[in-house]
C-alpha cells in the first residue's frame, strides 16, 4: 500500500523509484519531479544558470509594473528596482550573484538578438512547437513554428498558429450556408492550461499537433499530486508553478479558479462535432480537441 508522505526515503537518506518490478536510486532531476509533484518544492523561482539582469527587457518590466501595480520606474533609484525585481521573483540571488528566475526568464526575457532569444539560449525547453500535418502519417508538413517568445505573447502568437492553418468547416442551416467561428477563445484556455502546468524539469517542449479532425497540446509532465481529470473537469486545480500563474492573472489570461477546463466542456456542448479528450501518458498531458468530421455540417 501507498503512503502518503511521498517521496519516501530510506534511514541513510537515499530516495528510490520504482523502476517496473525493480526499484533504483533517484537522479537529481528525478527528485526534483518528485518534490514538485507533491508540492514540497516550486521550481518556477529557481535561478537560469548563466542569465542575469542584462537579460532582462526593463521596458517590459516598467510597463508591467505601471500596468498592474501603478508603479513607475522613473520614479525609483537603481537599489529601489532592483530591490523590486527581487521582490517579484523576476531576479534571485545566489551568494554574490544575480539570476534571472525560469518565471522571470519566461515574462521579461529580451527579445530575439541576431541568433537567438535569451528564451532559446538560457531555457529552450519552455519553448512551444507547432506542426501543421496534411494527413494521419505525419509525413507532410504544411507549416511548422518554433515558439521562445516571452509570455504572454507567446499564446498569442501560438493560437494565431492555429487560425492560419484552421479550415473552417460550414454548417447549412436551412437553405443557408454559415461558417463556423474560428474557438479562439477555447484555444486560447487549452494554451494557457499547458503553459501554467507544465513541468519545466523536463527538457521537452510543449507540443501543438494540428491533424485535419484534430489539434493535440502535449504537455511535459504528469498531473501534479492527487489531481485526475476527473478533478479537472469539476474545476479542482493545484499550482505547480504558483509565480507563472500568478504572473498570467496579472496579465488576466488567468484567473486563478480552475475556472479553464469546466469553461470549456460547458462550450463544447453548444458546438456540433467538437469533443475534448484529456490523457495522461507516462510524463505527458494530453488534451486532444477533436474537430468536425466534415467540412460541411447540417444542421436540423
Amino acid at each position: 500500500m501507498e503512503g502518503i508522505e511521498k517521496p519516501y526515503r530510506t534511514v541513510q537518506g537515499k530516495h528510490f523509484i520504482r523502476a517496473g518490478s525493480t526499484k533504483r536510486i533517484a537522479s537529481r532531476e528525478e527528485l526534483i519531479r518528485l518534490h514538485q509533484n507533491t508540492m514540497v518544492l516550486h521550481i518556477d523561482n529557481r535561478p537560469v544558470p548563466g542569465t542575469g539582469i542584462d537579460i532582462i527587457d526593463m521596458e517590459k518590466v516598467k510597463q508591467f509594473f505601471l500596468n498592474v501595480y501603478d508603479i513607475d520606474f522613473k520614479d525609483l533609484d537603481d537599489a529601489e528596482r532592483k530591490k523590486m525585481l527581487l521582490n517579484s521573483c523576476i531576479l534571485t540571488a545566489e551568494g554574490s550573484k544575480i539570476f534571472a528566475t525560469i518565471t522571470g526568464l519566461l515574462f521579461f526575457a529580451k527579445k530575439k538578438s541576431v541568433f537567438f532569444s535569451a528564451i532559446d539560449r538560457y531555457f529552450p525547453q519552455a519553448g512551444i512547437q507547432f506542426v501543421a500535418y496534411d494527413n494521419e502519417d505525419m509525413e507532410s508538413i504544411l507549416d511548422r513554428f518554433e515558439c521562445f517568445e516571452t509570455y504572454p505573447e507567446a499564446i498569442d502568437s501560438v493560437v494565431h498558429k492555429i487560425r492560419l492553418n484552421w479550415k473552417i468547416p460550414s454548417k447549412i442551416q436551412g437553405l443557408k450556408r454559415e461558417e463556423v467561428d474560428f474557438p479562439e477563445k477555447i484555444f486560447r484556455e487549452l494554451v494557457v492550461n499547458a503553459v501554467i502546468h507544465r513541468d519545466y524539469s523536463l527538457q521537452s517542449k510543449i507540443q501543438i499537433r494540428m491533424f485535419p479532425n484534430r489539434v493535440e497540446i502535449i504537455t511535459p509532465g504528469r498531473l501534479v499530486n492527487s489531481i485526475t481529470i476527473e478533478k479537472m473537469k469539476t474545476g479542482i486545480s493545484i499550482s505547480r508553478n504558483p509565480l507563472i500563474i500568478k504572473y498570467m492573472q496579472n496579465y488576466r489570461y488567468s484567473d486563478q479558479l480552475g475556472r479553464g477546463i469546466p469553461m470549456i466542456f460547458k462550450k463544447l456542448k453548444k458546438m456540433a462535432g467538437f469533443e475534448l479528450e484529456l490523457k495522461e501518458d507516462e510524463e505527458r498531458f494530453w488534451a486532444v480537441l477533436k474537430l468536425p468530421e466534415n467540412n460541411s455540417l447540417t444542421v436540423s
